[in-house]
């Protein structure tokens, strides 16, 4: 839709301003979180981790579908602490990279995936698999314990 905004350049300055911070926050920033895995690590299993990020900074979080790229927006304290708690979420969820033998990518999946959901679901980290010719990368990561 439009608004149309008319009146005193000064308050129509001002309202033109309190619009754009009703729709987008005061403050707007970016993370980019470079991989599928750290988009899970920040969403959390049924969204939870996102949604308690969310209700404890009073920061909204958003990411486009297929992107790393995770928005903040908000107050300017709402969108400083959302940050620094997913930089230390992040952190907290380090993980590792290991090579394997691109020949040995299906018994990291198993059948139709039942492999990999098993072992996601015994450890809760997130596992992610890119094959490069004759060999794979397989990326862990999730939480230390």
């Amino acid at each position: 839709g439009t608004v149309t905004l008319t009146g005193a350049r000064d308050a129509v300055e001002e309202a033109r301003t309190l619009c754009h911070n009703a729709v987008h926050g005061e403050a707007q920033d970016e993370i980019e979180l470079g991989s599928r895995n750290a988009v899970n690590v920040v969403f959390g299993k049924g969204f939870v981790r996102i949604r308690e990020i969310q209700d404890a900074t009073e920061c909204k979080l958003d990411i486009q579908r297929g992107s790393t790229k995770l928005k903040l927006s908000g107050s300017q304290e709402a969108v400083a602490s959302a940050r620094k708690t997913v930089e230390e979420l992040l952190e907290l969820n380090r993980g590792i990279e290991m090579m394997i033998d691109g020949s040995r990518v299906g018994a990291v999946y198993g059948k139709s995936g039942a492999t990999l959901r098993s072992i996601q679901d015994k450890t809760g980290a997130f596992i992610e698999v890119d094959r490069n010719g004759d060999t794979a990368t397989c990326s862990i990561m999730g939480p230390p314990e």
